[in-house]
């Protein structure tokens, strides 16, 4: 289907600005025409050419191309599926500031008018991801700066009803998310501020990840002393006597006082497995051994304290105790990077999330956890990607694919974008639009290996 539209502006000439004559008006005219056909270019250079004013859009248009050049794309045959994964890259690219430092390499949660423009530790982290996969290094690695270079240490102490829940040493990745400048944010209301770990173990996987794909030692080299020291040593002080994570907020900001769950100590499994290979490649084996020790520590009391064998699944958080309070689709993560996608523990938890979490009907996701507030009960998208990627490991590929298949649907019929929510009763799309990291970014990573 072809459609031709014709947009007028009006556009004020700020002259007045320059000491020059008063402001005047000035009409732009504006062509957007879209074909499925190769000819749609011819045309639209044929229209420049008469309008050299028009010369803007196909600057922008050669811009995008030129860029995804470059571009790594995989096989996919799933329909629908190479637009949705080029127009999510763009996206990523699109939420990245270009600005100078301290600002330059942020990626933001969402595009405005999204309340979530801001950059976010987990969601820059699936968004850096992405990146690396598709073979743009060059946004990847001022992402990773943006962070490196980033003022943090708020809550190096934070008292809170009489007990100290700060990080308790300097650190190098924020407990939630930054402002535009680089400091380090977090949200608050009457139950404190959020205090999140599972951001330490996600930028030494975007670390490991990044030095995998380009072999950049320097980089290594140069921060080694920030990543050892301010991050992977901070998350070795925070296993405490369960040999899991400290109680933290969570994946869903559930501020203070938190709980020990199991994404965070999944989060911080996966990012002590990468520091310990980093570690080996910059001849710092005390640390390799030690971050190598504390990676298996928690594996072991993951299995041991967060595995409920009589309903065989996986608890989302040691706290809670009957199934309906436990259940919680983010665990889904522990499967991703623990556990052997073959044992009793990986099938279990699966079968338990449809049984539980998953949304009425079929080929629909899942929503976060088993209650009645709306915030949980909606169908996430992020986390159908997560469930993605396990069901590919543990080879249940029609499954995923089916999965995946739903959320290209919904994305077809909505201008190409992944949103935070589908709603329970009728898939309108809910919350922000589009989601970046936890969009565009992990719905690229489906299409690679975790």
């Amino acid at each position: 289907m072809k459609f031709i539209k014709t947009i007028l502006a009006s556009l004020l000439l700020l002259s007045a600005l320059y000491g020059e004559i008063p402001l005047k008006g000035k009409w732009l005219t504006v062509f957007l025409y879209y074909d499925k056909s190769p000819n749609s270019y011819v045309f639209l250079r044929k229209f420049k050419n008469r309008h050299p004013g028009f010369s803007a859009l196909i600057e922008e248009i050669n811009w995008w191309r030129n860029w995804h050049e470059c571009t790594l794309v995989p096989d996919i045959t799933v329909p629908n599926g190479r637009r949705l994964y080029l127009q999510s890259l763009a996206i990523l690219k699109m939420g990245q500031c270009r600005e100078e430092f301290p600002t330059r390499g942020q990626i933001i949660a969402s595009l405005p008018p999204s309340g979530y423009n801001m950059s976010r530790v987990r969601d820059q982290a699936h968004s850096i991801n992405a990146l690396l996969y598709t073979g743009h290094i060059e946004e990847a690695l001022a992402a990773l700066q943006s962070i490196m270079n980033s003022l943090n240490g708020q809550y190096k102490h934070f008292m809170w009803y009489g007990e100290d829940h700060g990080i308790g040493q300097d650190y190098a990745v924020s407990v939630s998310q930054y402002f535009g400048n680089g400091v380090e944010n977090s949200y608050r209301n009457e139950n404190g501020p959020n205090i999140e770990i599972n951001g330490f173990g996600l930028t030494l996987w975007n670390l490991c990840h990044y030095i995998e794909v380009t072999e950049d030692l320097k980089f290594l080299e140069y921060y080694w002393p920030k990543i050892s020291r301010q991050i992977a040593d901070v998350l070795v002080t925070l296993v405490d006597e369960t040999g899991l994570i400290r109680s933290d907020s969570g994946p869903y900001r559930k501020h203070l006082p938190g709980k020990h769950y199991t994404y965070t100590s999944a989060c911080a499994y996966r990012g002590l497995v990468d520091a310990s290979w980093l570690a080996r490649l910059i001849d710092d084996e005390d640390r390799a051994g030690r971050y190598e020790d504390f990676a298996n520590k928690i594996r072991i009391n993951v299995e041991k304290y967060l595995f409920d064998p009589e309903e065989n699944t996986l608890k989302g958080n040691l706290e809670d105790r009957d199934v309906e309070s436990y259940m919680d689709i983010s665990s889904v993560e522990a499967l991703n990077w623990i556990f052997n996608p073959r044992d009793k523990v990986s099938k279990g938890t699966l079968t338990a999330f449809d049984k539980y979490l998953c949304m009425k009907n079929s080929p629909r996701g899942y929503r976060r956890i088993a209650n009645e507030d709306w915030y949980d009960r909606q169908e996430w998208v992020f986390f159908n990607l997560r469930v993605i990627s396990a069901l590919k490991k543990v080879t249940n590929f029609n499954k995923a694919y089916r999965l995946r298949s739903w959320i290209n649907d919904q994305a077809t019929q909505n201008f190409s974008l992944i949103p935070e929510f589908y709603d329970e009763y009728n898939t309108d799309y809910q919350g922000s639009v589009p989601m970046c990291g936890l969009g565009a970014g992990a719905y690229i990573s489906t299409f690679w290996k975790d």
